[in-house]
């Protein structure tokens, strides 16, 4: 069974309690499903390519102010715009994603 790794701190952790700050409580629950979805459909990377700012909110199930949870998660540093994806970042993403980039849940 796939699995994500999630930080023991992560509900503590700066970012997330900007997340909440900004966005109200529950917001901690936005990041994780974003997540979920590249461990499902872009286990490799993470990277989110050709996604508008309305398709991440989707994806997070987001309901409020268009653009605000979009604003939010780059403004804390939960998404990052990249033109290219350094290694490093690649494997810091490979190892939170846990099984999922090493399953066959990555077709």
């Amino acid at each position: 069974m796939p699995y994500l790794n999630l930080d023991v701190d992560y509900f503590e952790h700066p970012k997330t309690r900007r997340l909440v700050g900004l966005l109200g409580s529950g917001a901690e629950i936005y990041p994780q499903k974003l997540w979920v979805y590249c461990a499902k459909f872009h286990c490799e990377t993470g990277i989110l390519i050709n996604y508008k700012r309305e398709d991440i909110e989707a994806i997070c199930g987001w309901s409020g102010e268009p653009g605000m949870l979009y604003g939010a998660l780059l403004e804390v540093g939960f998404l990052d715009l990249y033109e290219a994806l350094p290694e490093a970042r690649r494997k810091r993403y490979q190892k939170r994603a846990g099984s999922a980039t090493r399953s066959r849940f990555c077709a």
